[in-house]
């Protein structure tokens, strides 16, 4: 049997094209569920990057997972207790995803990237094919972005893995 997991739903304000103000809330919101003893905090989708369907919006903000930049960011999450689950435009390879970050005292535990997008909407970002699990206290969970829970595949893949 797993050990109590809280969990903390952050609804927070939307900040576009400004991913510093984005960090400090995120700072904010993570003393106040440490405070509460919450071990796995979750943020909505693109928080850190802000949620604008255009490619030169997500040209112009979006995170390399492997840069000096984010980097710098993860180095100010190294101090927080809860593990942080965030949104972000994420590029690698020359494409775009929609993806959320399990960060960890600062670390990268993994990535889902959206995997049901939005027609016309979404079309510059590649679309995931991989539905990790994560583990948390014994606890094992898989992450869904918005329009992915409309299909019922999502929730079947996590499943099939133990979540």
């Amino acid at each position: 049997m797993a050990d109590t997991v809280r969990v903390g739903a952050c609804q927070t304000p939307e900040i576009i094209g400004n991913p510093n103000a984005a960090l400090d809330v995120m700072l904010r919101f993570a003393k106040e569920a440490e405070e509460n003893k919450v071990d796995l905090l979750l943020f909505p989708e693109c928080f850190l990057t802000g949620y604008i369907l255009s490619e030169a919006y997500a040209a112009q903000y979006s995170y390399k997972l492997e840069s000096a930049q984010f980097f710098e960011i993860l180095k100010k999450l190294e101090h927080i207790k809860p593990v942080l689950v965030f949104g972000l435009n994420e590029k690698t390879a020359g494409r775009y995803y929609n993806s959320a970050v399990v960060v960890n005292k600062g670390k990268i535990v993994g990535v889902y990237r959206k995997t049901h997008l939005i027609n016309p909407n979404e079309l510059f970002y590649t679309p995931g094919n991989e539905m990790p699990v994560f583990e948390i206290k014994g606890l094992k969970y898989g992450i869904n972005i918005c329009y992915d829970t409309q299909f019922p595949e999502a929730a079947k893949a996590v499943s099939s893995q133990g979540a």
